[in-house]
């Protein structure tokens, strides 16, 4: 009830680092609401954020020696400084306390600035880079998250320098689609059922940890193990939708 609580006011992720929860853990009782931690980050940031935005574009006659700061300038350098020290200190952090690292709004804020600093970017720059060259750019992301997905496990230290594999992959494919829509990257994540379960994606993520603590516990056998997680898998599409 607490961890509701928590995850009510997008706080969870703080709550978990005083619990000095182990995401990973094995063998140990799991929240339903534990995966929340994520979004309190994500509400967190998307709060603070937009009023730096604000009080950064109002701050008329802003310079440095002569130069005098247009408003998108100020913009960068604000998202650059969150990025930076927001990364800097997440290094830091994964090698001190891990735990505090994996959860802290200070050590994901950069991963989200590089989002917003490519939006920026793409904003006002063009490219000249021939169209084989956004299809290798495009591939080399997507297999890079990919390997990052099988070969990342509890014991990589993250987010910190690992978190660059990720992060920088997924700005590889948005810079690819944006400027070169026909990639071939694009062109696969275009299919029908992959646009059909991004629709759900947000819901799909809000159920299916509730779903896995609650239901895996009526399957006790371990022959088991197969059928109940594409079980447990279809009910939580169908929740999702």
């Amino acid at each position: 009830m607490r961890d509701g609580v928590y995850a009510f006011f997008f706080t969870a992720n703080w709550h978990m680092i005083q619990l000095e929860t182990d995401y990973f853990q094995r063998g140990f009782a799991q929240s339903p609401f534990e995966h929340f931690w994520s979004l309190s980050v994500e509400e967190q940031f998307y709060l603070i954020v937009p009023c730096l935005f604000l009080i950064t574009v109002y701050m008329h006659g802003l310079k440095i020696g002569k130069l005098k700061l247009s408003w998108f300038r100020r913009i960068y350098i604000l998202m650059s400084s969150v990025v930076i020290s927001s990364f800097v200190y997440s290094v830091f952090l994964v090698s001190v306390s891990p735990t505090s690292a994996y959860f802290s709004s200070l050590t994901r804020a950069w991963e989200i600035g590089m989002g917003g600093l490519l939006s920026l970017f793409l904003r006002r720059h063009k490219f000249s880079v021939q169209k084989w060259a956004w299809n290798l750019i495009s591939i080399f992301g997507f297999v890079a998250i990919t390997i990052a997905s099988i070969f990342f496990n509890a014991n990589t230290r993250f987010p910190g320098l690992n978190a660059l594999v990720p992060v920088l992959s997924v700005m590889a494919i948005i810079t690819a689609g944006s400027v070169h829509q026909a990639n071939l990257v694009s062109k696969f994540l275009s299919q029908k059922v992959f646009t059909a379960i991004g629709r759900i994606s947000y819901s799909l993520y809000l159920w299916y940890l509730p779903i896995l603590v609650y239901g895996r516990p009526y399957f006790p056998n371990k022959n088991q193990l197969l059928p109940r997680e594409l079980f447990l898998c279809g009910v939580i599409f169908i929740a999702g939708f």
